[in-house]
């Protein structure tokens, strides 16, 4: 078989699991049989890094996520034109916008295999009616000129089945997990760690790691902060990650007095020294596909407080290694994070936890099942 070219299409290279799943597959694919292409918009974190994982980089800067029908036009002829002079074999999409455009594109230009990876939808119950409504019918639209579908969750999954976006035949389970070994390897070294980032002993560190954009509630961060607070002072909570909420995030912990017990540190690129210094991991997402913090905290043996949304809820185990609450409960994730406080997990219950979620979220097994995807589909390409 000749080498297949296979083009990777997502909205941005933020700092996010989404697009860390995207760049490892591009990166990592066998290259006896796959020349992998990715595009992408001109502005995310990681574009000037993107070079490590793929020479074949192109970007659009109308490839936005915001609604835009006239920048939404260009970039669909964008990408058609940028699909035509490539030809590849396969289009394999990630996220919202890019996933609509991008398998239209290929559709037009008649690529044999459309391929769409769902890493949390872009709509949920927090959106207006309008926008949800909007974009099912979108999702369902393009389901029909899509091949297969990829859910990194099995509720995600369930999901589009019951909205009928995409169908059992055509459609998987591929966890969306990066790398996991230097977490597990960091899994007893809270005490150094926390001298590093030079957290205060007689603190209980209660961290969150994220984009501060409206998915992921970082004003809710500081309302839980806050009212934990209250009832208790021997608190810190630390937050790494930026994003456009940040503004409203700091006119929050100006109103509530918070400035010596919230610390922002900006993105951190070396998670794995960070979150295992974490008594907690809170993270009060208002959606989610399949968060990497909450995997990254338990291989850590770090207990999570998160709200039971898709992906979240298929991993942390009430009791086991965290608990989780109703999006913006916020006094029920207060009390929960308290009553870790005062009733901590055991090493050996964390331990065991950690060695679970390490066994079960196999990175290597993901870029295997997508190649093995590829292999199959391509099977019917005459």
């Amino acid at each position: 078989m000749d080498i297949v070219k296979v083009l990777h299409i997502i909205t941005e290279l933020e700092l996010g699991g989404a697009q860390l799943f995207t760049l490892k597959t591009v990166k990592e694919l066998d290259p006896n049989l796959f020349n992998t292409y990715l595009i992408a918009n001109c502005k995310g974190l990681l574009n000037d890094r993107v070079s490590f994982y793929t020479k074949n980089f192109d970007c659009i800067p109308s490839l936005i996520r915001e609604i835009s029908p006239l920048k939404d036009l260009i970039t669909l002829y964008k990408l058609y034109k940028k699909i035509k002079k490539i030809k590849p074999l396969i289009v394999h999409t990630h996220s919202s916008k890019a996933g609509i455009l991008g398998r239209w594109a290929a559709f037009f230009a008649k690529v044999p295999i459309i391929i769409h990876t769902v890493h949390g939808f872009a709509f949920s119950p927090y959106h207006s009616k309008f926008r949800r409504s909007f974009y099912i019918f979108l999702e369902k639209l393009t389901g029909i000129i899509t091949d297969f579908h990829i859910f990194v969750s099995d509720d995600n999954k369930k999901e589009a089945l019951k909205l009928n976006i995409s169908k059992e035949e055509k459609s998987d389970v591929i966890r969306s997990i990066v790398s996991l070994e230097k977490f597990f390897n960091n899994r007893n070294k809270k005490k150094s760690l926390r001298e590093k980032w030079k957290f205060p002993e007689n603190k209980f560190i209660v961290g969150g790691v994220f984009c501060f954009k409206p998915q992921k509630d970082p004003v809710g961060f500081i309302e839980i902060a806050n009212l934990v607070l209250k009832e208790n002072k021997n608190f810190e909570f630390v937050i790494a990650g930026d994003g456009y909420v940040k503004d409203a995030m700091l006119r929050k912990i100006e109103e509530y007095g918070l400035k010596d017990k919230i610390k922002i540190l900006g993105w951190v690129n070396n998670p794995e020294e960070l979150i295992p210094a974490f008594d907690i991991l809170l993270l009060p997402s208002l959606w989610e596909g399949l968060p990497q913090v909450v995997v990254q905290a338990i291989v850590s043996k770090v207990p999570v407080i998160a709200t039971s949304v898709n992906g979240t809820k298929e991993i942390v185990k009430n009791g086991e290694s965290g608990f989780t609450f109703s999006p913006k409960d916020y006094e029920r994730a207060a009390e929960l994070i308290i009553n870790l406080f005062k009733n901590r997990f055991s090493d050996k219950k964390l331990e065991s936890e950690s060695l679970r979620i390490f066994n079960e979220f196999n990175p290597d097994r993901m870029v295997e099942k997508q190649k093995e995807l590829y292999l199959n589909l391509l099977k019917n390409v005459k």
